[in-house]
C-alpha cells in the first residue's frame, strides 16, 4: 500500500511539473504582446489549467455558442424539432452587418428551419440570425439565466449584436472567463444536457465551423477533429476589444480536451492575434496528446 501511495504521489508531482512547463511555454508566447490573453483548458473531463482567468473577457460572437445552448433548451422544453421553420421578413435582415444569409437572400420573406438558422449563427457567425433568435425565441437575459442554470455564474449576456454595433462600450457588457467557457464546452461533450438529437447536432455543427481557421485549428494536424466558435470585434483607435476562439479537440486516442483562448484590448494586428491563439493551441495539443 505504501508503495502504491508513493507511486501516486510521484505521478502527481510529475504531472504538476510537466503542466508548469506548459504554462511557462504559454506565458512565453504572450509575455511581450500588447494585449491581455486568457486561457482555460479542461482535459479528459478532469485536469484543468488556466492563465489570466481573473479578468472578464468580452465574448463577442463566442456567445453565439451560449445562445445556441439556450435555443436548444427552448426547443426541447417546447417539444419542437430541429426542422421547425421560422419566417424571415425583409426587415429582419440588416444590410449593414456581417450576414451571409443576407448576402444569399437579401429580399427576405422566406421560411427557414431552426437547424439552418443555428448553422448560420454558429458556423458562419451570422449577426442577423443571432439578432433574430434573440428577438423572437430567447432574449439575452433568458440566455444568461439558462447558462447560469448549467452551473456557472461567470457569464454576462446583456446586448445583442445590433446593440453592440450601436455603442462601443456595449461590447464589454457581454463577458465571461476562459475557464468558464471551457467548462461549458466540456459539459456538451461529457454530460447529457439535451436529448441526443439536439446535443449531437450542436457538436456536429461546431465541428463544421469555418470561421477562424487560422486560430485554434491553425497549427493543429489537419485530420484532427475540432469544434469551435470564434468571436472578434472591430477596432477603436487601433485597439481590438476582443479576438477569441473556444471549443474542443477530440484526440486520436479517444481522450479530449476543451479550451478557450481570449484576447482582450489588443494593439497587435489581427495576424499576430491569430498567431497567438494558434501557437497556444498547438502547445496545448502537443502536451495533452502525449499524456
Amino acid at each position: 500500500m505504501k508503495k502504491f501511495i508513493t507511486l501516486l504521489l510521484l505521478l502527481s508531482i510529475n504531472l504538476f511539473f510537466s503542466q508548469k512547463i506548459l504554462i511557462d511555454s504559454i506565458q512565453n508566447v504572450i509575455k511581450d504582446k500588447q494585449a491581455t490573453v486568457g486561457v482555460g483548458v479542461i482535459y479528459h473531463n478532469n485536469d484543468t489549467l488556466s492563465i489570466n482567468n481573473q479578468y472578464l473577457y468580452p465574448t463577442m460572437s463566442v456567445y453565439k455558442f451560449h445562445q445556441a445552448l439556450a435555443i436548444l433548451n427552448y426547443l426541447e422544453k417546447n417539444k419542437l424539432s430541429l426542422n421547425t421553420t421560422y419566417f424571415i421578413k425583409k426587415e429582419d435582415l440588416d444590410p449593414n452587418t456581417y450576414s451571409p444569409l443576407f448576402k444569399e437572400r437579401p429580399e427576405g420573406n422566406f421560411n427557414i428551419s431552426i437547424k439552418d438558422l443555428l448553422y448560420y449563427s454558429i458556423c458562419l457567425s451570422d449577426n442577423n440570425v443571432s439578432n433574430y433568435l434573440f428577438r423572437y425565441l430567447v432574449n439575452p437575459a433568458q440566455t444568461e439565466d439558462y447558462i447560469k442554470s448549467l452551473g456557472t455564474d461567470e457569464i454576462s449576456i446583456k446586448r445583442t449584436e445590433k446593440e453592440m454595433s450601436q455603442n462601443h462600450d456595449n461590447q464589454y457588457l457581454n463577458w465571461t472567463r476562459p475557464l468558464a467557457t471551457a467548462i461549458l464546452f466540456n459539459k456538451i461533450l461529457n454530460e447529457k444536457i439535451f436529448k441526443e438529437e439536439y446535443q449531437d447536432f450542436l457538436i456536429e455543427t461546431l465541428i463544421k465551423t469555418n470561421t477562424g481557421e487560422n486560430k485554434i485549428k491553425g497549427l493543429l494536424p489537419k485530420d484532427l477533429i475540432v469544434g469551435h466558435k470564434t468571436g472578434n470585434s472591430y477596432r477603436d483607435n487601433g485597439i481590438k476589444v476582443a479576438d477569441n476562439d473556444a471549443g474542443f479537440v477530440l484526440l486520436p486516442n479517444g481522450k479530449k480536451y476543451t479550451l478557450a483562448i481570449f484576447i482582450m484590448n489588443s494593439k497587435e494586428t489581427d495576424e499576430v492575434n491569430a498567431s497567438i491563439i494558434a501557437k497556444i493551441s498547438q502547445l496545448i495539443y502537443n502536451y495533452y496528446s502525449q499524456l
